[in-house]
């Protein structure tokens, strides 16, 4: 029994089917209504977001070349001989090129995951490989596992964002 009060006592639970309960709705209340109003707003919010995307694309795309090429050049500019493996460098390696492979998605969308993975993965590779002719630097197979990890990592990323979106959308 609901009255028309904002705070109305039932005799039944909604949720066990036995016992006391209260709700806290109009007895009016209509649960389609309310979703619809919620599914708007978030619809609305999703299409800001998208819209925001589409004008700052350029930006996105600026974005993406430079830091690939700060990353580049921090990769085969001298430096002096390590010292010790630590996980500093791991975790620049992977968070590099987590952020190349991010900014990609933002900055061109369109492009397959399979072919943003790769060349992300051939960058790693192809810096490693420099830095094995150069006399101060120097080559590590766990730099390029951290880079694979790195670029994993903002292929799970991007797959969960599409994933999202998707569920949001439909």
């Amino acid at each position: 029994m609901r009255s028309d009060a904002s705070v109305s006592f039932s005799t039944q639970n909604d949720f066990s089917g036995v016992g006391r309960g209260f709700h806290l709705w109009p007895a009016n209340f209509c649960y389609a209504s309310r979703l619809n109003l919620i599914w708007k707003g978030r619809t609305d919010m999703w299409l800001t977001i998208m819209r925001h995307w589409v004008r700052y694309r350029l930006i996105f795309k600026v974005l993406f070349f430079a830091v690939l090429g700060l990353g580049i050049y921090l990769g085969v500019s001298p430096s002096p001989p390590p010292t010790s493996a630590s996980w500093h460098a791991y975790f620049y390696h992977a968070g590099g090129l987590f952020t190349c492979t991010l900014l990609s998605f933002l900055g061109f969308p369109r492009w397959y995951w399979w072919v943003r993975g790769g060349l992300m993965f051939a960058v790693g590779v192809t810096i490693e490989y420099v830095q094995s002719f150069h006399p101060t630097r120097s080559a590590d197979i766990t730099d390029i596992y951290a880079n694979t990890a790195g670029v994993a990592a903002g292929l799970v990323c991007i797959f969960v964002f599409q994933w999202w979106r998707g569920a949001r959308l439909n």
